[in-house]
């Protein structure tokens, strides 16, 4: 993903309630996110991104 589209998807999810520093991180993290931010992880989940676990 380039920078500019990586940027547009954080934006996006930013604005349906995502941390914009989350959603950045994880934008950037194509295959796959390990956090030990739960709250994270259920904010992924709401938003259909099934890629983003704990460890």
């Amino acid at each position: 993903m380039t920078g500019q589209r990586v940027f547009a998807t954080a934006l996006a999810w930013s604005r349906d309630g995502m941390d914009f520093a989350d959603a950045l991180h994880l934008a950037a993290a194509p295959d796959g996110f390990r956090t030990f931010d739960k709250r994270l992880v259920r904010r992924a989940a709401a938003l259909g991104l099934a890629h983003v676990d704990l460890p």
